[in-house]
């Protein structure tokens, strides 16, 4: 099965974002897995909120969870807080709540002050102060390339 993703037309990627204490300028792609991207995050010129798009891949091919901020599972919630300046990313096992991403700062610059891709199968994780790759921790720094994380 083809386990490949097309970046979507409406998706225009921040000059600038913070992720996990990282700056990162003109990054297209957070994770691009040999094709596959499992996160995007896209700034949404209209209204000035973030647009998010979440991807899994499975044995049969890819399931997309999030397309343009709206969940297309029911076990993943998306709360976009409007009158406060924070989206939430949640995984709901059951009851089991899992944070995959949380956005602050939506009227400025945006910062990912949570992300966890480990439920999507990659050992990426981060909060505030720092990204975590695999064994590794990246904090403090600036990229200015098209794909962060290559797989």
């Amino acid at each position: 099965m083809e386990n490949k993703t097309q970046i979507p037309t409406e998706y225009t990627p921040y000059e600038e974002i913070v992720l996990c204490g990282n700056r990162l300028i003109n990054v297209k792609k957070i994770v691009d897995d040999k094709g596959f991207i499992p996160i995007l995050i896209g700034e949404n010129k209209k209204t000035k909120r973030p647009l998010i798009w979440l991807n899994a891949k499975t044995k049969d091919g890819v399931i997309q969870l999030i397309d343009k901020s709206r969940p297309l599972i029911n076990v993943i919630e998306l709360n976009d807080y409007s009158n406060d300046s924070q989206i939430d990313v949640i995984l709901d096992n059951q009851g089991d709540k899992h944070i995959i991403l949380q956005i602050e700062n939506l009227e400025g610059t945006p910062s990912v002050t949570k992300l966890d891709l480990r439920t999507l199968g990659y050992n990426i994780f981060g909060d505030e102060n720092a990204l975590n790759i695999g064994g590794n921790t990246m904090q403090q720094n600036s990229f200015q390339v098209e794909t962060l994380i290559g797989i």
